[in-house]
């Protein structure tokens, strides 16, 4: 009861079981209740608000059906799925933000954009909303160029390279590593993709009001646990109770 987990984006497309993925989420919102998990919004949870821009049909995001789309919107209207967390010190979010922001002013970014997106949603209108919502909502939504990562793109898309050592301090998925790796206060714990095909991988960042550390899956199953100390770092909020 002290704890929020968040899942930091990109639950679906990295694997063969996104529905037991997706199942399993629910099921911990349900039991711990959502003041207690929270999911930010990837650039794969946008591939089901936004299928038709990705042409990802053979994967999970991009081959959910209307009444799936209109779930997940309403998860994202309910606030479970979120652009941003403000923790202790540092923000979470799926790729980040080069320049200070509001968590709560991207989530009710996001949240108005999943409320166009869904009326339109199994319509005529529905491809011209999905194009709509992209243009309407680039903090969140934006994409920095043609196939997305470019220094320009939202939350959901920009790669870690171009943030810089002075950007906020945040807590970032989305780009690929052999670890987690930190730039100046900015924290990326994406490893599973560089090692999926190996016994180690995952990565589980715990922060706590003095702390912030890395737990590392290793190649022999143990674990180990890496510092990630950030200087000067302050704190966001989304006005939820507790850390992470």
């Amino acid at each position: 009861n002290d704890y929020v987990l968040v899942f930091n984006g990109d639950l679906v497309d990295r694997g063969p079981d996104s529905d037991r993925v997706v199942a399993t989420v629910a099921r911990l919102l349900a039991q711990a209740g959502p003041e207690r998990v929270r999911v930010t919004f990837g650039n794969h949870e946008m591939g089901v608000l936004t299928p038709d821009r990705f042409g990802w049909g053979g994967w999970y995001s991009g081959s959910r059906p209307p009444a799936q789309r209109r779930a997940f919107v309403d998860r994202v209207r309910a606030g479970h799925v979120v652009a941003a967390y403000g923790g202790y010190r540092v923000t979470y979010a799926h790729a980040g933000r080069p320049d200070p922001y509001d968590p709560g002013v991207l989530n009710a970014q996001l949240a108005a954009a999943a409320t166009d997106l869904g009326a339109a949603i199994g319509t005529p209108e529905d491809h011209g909303a999905q194009l709509a919502a992209i243009e309407a909502y680039p903090d969140v939504l934006g994409l920095g160029g043609r196939t997305g990562r470019g220094p320009g793109a939202g939350v959901a898309w920009l790669d870690f390279a171009h943030l810089p050592a002075d950007a906020p301090p945040q807590v970032v998925g989305h780009t690929r590593h052999n670890q987690p790796t930190r730039k100046g206060t900015v924290v990326c714990q994406n490893v599973i993709r560089n090692n999926v095909n190996w016994e180690g991988g995952e990565a589980v960042v715990v922060e706590t009001p003095e702390s912030l550390v890395a737990l590392v899956r290793e190649a022999d199953g143990g674990v180990g646990v890496q510092e990630l100390s950030l200087p000067g770092s302050g704190s966001g909020s989304d006005g939820d109770p507790g850390g992470t």
